[in-house]
């Protein structure tokens, strides 16, 4: 990947981006000017060739469609889960869905808030991963363990819940981990 901030060309740009973001204030917090310099080289990142706006542009449509992507692979998810009353699974999932309605490719495409995905994959999504990165990364992951779940019995299913949840002696609605590693 390039390094945007050896190019004299990124500055200038940056300061149109910062400006046009700044909507009638001179004054930004300088971790908002660091996270929308993130922003900006991740969608340089996701384009190909030609000038900074040119990249700019062919990054924003490559996230869009993207983006589009994942929201299918979203409602598959949707239409297809159990959660058997897990708590944190169904609180993901609705996490997920404010997350196509507030994404920001223009000024905050890098961001991602990992805090509120309370459901604990079976294969963990690192912090290396940003913005739709780590949707994509997190959605197929899901979907994995979405499709394995549905091959498996709901009765067979809820009987080993219900076991977890005696020997344990923890309600598996509020604290299971992973619904699919809980296959023993």
């Amino acid at each position: 990947m390039k390094n945007e901030l050896f190019d004299p060309a990124f500055y200038p740009f940056f300061m149109e981006k910062l400006q046009a973001r700044l909507s009638g204030t001179s004054v930004i917090p300088i971790d908002q000017a660091e996270r929308i310099q993130q922003s900006i080289e991740f969608v340089l990142a996701n384009g190909e060739e030609g000038t900074l706006p040119q990249r700019f542009m062919q990054g924003q449509e490559r996230l869009r469609r993207r983006l589009r992507n994942l929201q299918n692979l979203y409602q598959e998810i949707q239409d297809n889960y159990q959660s058997f009353g897990i708590e944190s699974l169904e609180e993901s999932l609705n996490e997920i869905g404010n997350f196509f309605s507030t994404y920001d490719i223009e000024y905050a495409a890098a961001e991602v808030d990992q805090a509120f995905l309370d459901y604990q994959l079976a294969e963990a999504v690192t912090t290396d991963f940003v913005g739709i990165d780590f949707y994509e990364r997190y959605l197929h992951n899901l979907a994995a363990e979405t499709f394995f779940i549905k091959n498996i019995p709901e009765a067979h299913i809820h009987e080993l819940l219900n076991v977890y949840q005696q020997e344990l002696g923890f309600d598996y609605r509020k604290d299971v981990n992973n619904l699919s590693a809980t296959r023993a």
